[in-house]
């Protein structure tokens, strides 16, 4: 039984977790290692959004990101 306020990915972890055949994990551990990666993911967005926030793209003075421009094929000698 997937608690009802269980967000849509975590269930489908849990689902699929329990469905393992053989798997001896009990809901309780279930339970407590989906919350340990669930925490690991919110960890991980977080630490993204304060990189992107605090400036860890590069940004053009304008502040836009700098997009990569490619560069010209070898041989290519025209300016």
């Amino acid at each position: 039984m997937i608690p009802p306020e269980t967000e849509p990915a975590a269930a489908v972890r849990l689902v699929a977790a329990a469905a393992i055949p053989g798997s001896v994990l009990t809901a309780d551990m279930l339970m407590a290692n989906e919350t340990a990666i669930s925490s690991g993911i919110r960890d991980a967005r977080n630490r993204e959004d304060t990189w992107d926030t605090e400036g860890g793209a590069c940004m053009s003075s304008f502040g836009h990101p700098i997009g990569r421009q490619a560069l010209p094929a070898p041989g290519n000698t025209r300016q």
